[in-house]
């Protein structure tokens, strides 16, 4: 006979009636609770043992309890003989071998004052992300960084989510009325749990885009934790030997701590280590570049080269620059997925050149394309298309003509 299993353990708070039912029907079963992790619950054999399990939802009656069960009410039950098993969604689990000891849960049905309470706080999450968001987005930087860096887009996919989350969850709250056919298999925390799981993966393939180094950096930690969680559970239960699982949770705590030290210092190296190729890749590249250089007006003197990328799935942004005893010129060319995506991008800077350089844009529509011009800052920006490019050239030389490059550059470069 198996001695432990897992089981999906996804109840909703207020169906803490059923979780009980639930619990007493595996016990009946021969099956004790462990432990309860997410919409996961370990079991064990219970051979001779009887066990009688109540659910207290107390702390899922007020917000106040932010969904932690009370000590004072954990103490008070443990002397009248239950003791704290495990929680589950902010419901605690209590547990007896003593068949005519009474029940400390309510008497009374109190799943619609645990329903308010979660519609409350999911409105509290609706109007909490919708301040968040209205505040970031309009901030044009952030549009700008949302655009053009996966992080932050997986970070706006993750508000997204969890604002269309919990606006669902409060609906259904406020409708629902009937009992689930399937309390067990609350279907949004599966949604839940796995979009969480989705968009995490998703920032990862994107971060380490085909990276097998980093890959291996951070699959050591995982492999550590799960090494660990296996002895730890081997050596737990009713044998087991404290000072053993003292010495082996002191172990598993340094060794994790000497590799987070070491993970840290590797990726750190090899990150920069990455980055210094791909600038030596997009260097030797620099004449086949939509971007301008100094020898495109005469200036001869040997340049010192410096390059910087931003990508997403959205678009691409490259940063060029060279400087010489000549002089100094800069190119900031962005392409993104379509002329929608490229409008955020030279709205902010159209308003951070401004600001960086004290000057007013004027307008010169003489080459076909808007051409917003600071004549002071011999600075120049456009967008053609789904290209965005604002460009510094050295003084005394024609903008209109640098203009006109870039255009033509910009048309090579176009797929």
């Amino acid at each position: 006979m198996k001695k432990s299993r897992i089981c999906l353990f996804a109840f909703r708070p207020e169906s803490y009636r059923q979780m009980e039912a639930y619990l007493n029907e595996m016990m009946a079963s021969g099956w004790k609770l462990r432990w309860c992790r997410g919409l996961l619950a370990g079991f064990e054999a219970a051979g001779e043992e009887t066990l009688r399990y109540v659910v207290d939802p107390e702390a899922m009656t007020s917000l106040a309890y932010f969904r932690r069960y009370p000590k004072s009410h954990l103490q008070v039950h443990m002397q009248e003989g239950w003791y704290g098993v495990a929680k589950s969604k902010g419901c605690q689990i209590l547990a007896t071998a003593e068949p005519e000891t009474p029940s400390p849960a309510p008497q009374q049905d109190i799943s619609p004052l645990i329903k308010s309470t979660c519609r409350l706080a999911s409105l509290i999450w609706i109007l909490a992300l919708l301040i968040v968001g209205w505040w970031l987005f309009s901030k044009a930087a952030v549009i700008y960084s949302v655009i053009l860096t996966n992080l932050y887009l997986v970070l706006s996919l993750l508000g997204g989510f969890l604002l269309v989350y919990h606006i669902v969850n409060a609906v259904v709250l406020t409708v629902s009325k009937r009992l689930p056919e399937k309390p067990r298999f609350c279907k949004r925390y599966f949604v839940h749990s796995g979009m969480l799981l989705f968009i995490l993966l998703t920032a990862v393939v994107l971060e380490m885009n085909g990276r097998n180094d980093m890959l291996f950096y951070l699959s050591i930690p995982i492999i550590v934790i799960f090494g660990g969680m296996v002895i730890l559970n081997s050596m737990s239960g009713p044998k087991r030997n404290i000072n053993q699982l003292s010495m082996v949770v002191s172990i598993i705590s340094v060794l994790m701590f000497g590799m987070i030290i070491f993970l840290n210092g590797r990726m750190n190296q090899a990150n920069a280590d990455y980055n210094t190729r791909q600038q030596e890749i997009l260097l030797e590249q620099a004449d086949q570049l939509p971007v301008l250089h100094l020898s495109d007006f005469g200036y001869q003197d040997d340049p010192q080269q410096a390059v910087q990328t931003n990508s997403s799935i959205l678009g691409d942004n490259l940063l060029y620059a060279e400087e010489s005893d000549a002089g100094y010129i800069f190119t900031n060319y962005t392409t993104m997925r379509s002329p929608a995506l490229a409008e955020p991008i030279f709205h902010y800077l159209y308003q951070q050149a401004q600001v960086d350089f004290q000057e007013t844009f004027t307008i010169d529509p003489s080459l076909g394309t808007e051409l917003h011009i600071l004549k002071n800052a011999h600075s120049c920006l456009f967008q053609n298309g789904s290209t965005v490019c604002l460009f510094t050239v050295p003084e005394g030389t024609d903008l209109l003509d640098a203009a006109k490059l870039l255009l033509e550059k910009d048309a090579l470069a176009l797929p």
